[in-house]
């Protein structure tokens, strides 16, 4: 089962690289990726529940640090974990590198988020990730949708402190 904020990294990777087919695609998939940033940081989970649903393909897999997770645990994630977090203070998926095939594309995708909290007693938490990935897109019809999301590397910092398991330490 996947972490909330690995359901969140999961909504923002969403990009791809590859040349003059690539060349166009790229700042396709980054306009993806920047309405789901926008989407964020409203904190408007109706919103970015419609929004997932929308941008991946009905049989989408996101491959995180706890686990792997379908759409709908990834959209119950997203719930939880927004719930629990006061403010998004900066959410930015940067679409690094995109290679085509035809009708399927990876992209590698660099997502940083930057959360607010005060559940912990009762003081202000920040917790950052920065995570690098790969996602799969698949064109279907006209569209490209997000088929595979999968985190290569991972570092979370709650207060400046690194942690290890994706949750806040005790």
């Amino acid at each position: 089962m996947m972490t909330g904020i690995n359901a969140l990294c999961l909504l923002l990777a969403t990009g791809l690289s590859g040349a003059t087919a690539r060349d166009e695609l790229k700042p396709k998939l980054q306009a993806i990726y920047d309405e789901a940033d926008s989407l964020l940081l409203k904190k408007d989970v109706k919103a970015l529940a419609k929004f997932m649903g929308e941008t991946r393909t009905m049989d989408f897999v996101f491959e995180g640090r706890s686990g792997k997770s379908n759409l709908q645990q990834s959209v119950r994630a997203m719930f939880v974990t927004l719930a629990g977090f006061d403010k998004v203070e900066k959410a930015k998926v940067e679409v690094v590198a995109v290679s085509q095939t035809g009708s399927t594309a990876v992209a590698n995708v660099r997502t940083t988020l930057i959360l607010k909290t005060k559940l912990i007693e009762k003081v202000v938490h920040t917790v950052e990730e920065d995570v690098y990935g790969t996602d799969t897109w698949v064109k279907q019809g006209a569209k490209w949708r997000l088929k595979l999301s999968k985190v290569v590397t991972a570092r979370i910092l709650t207060d400046g402190k690194p942690i290890k398991s994706g949750r806040s330490p005790s």
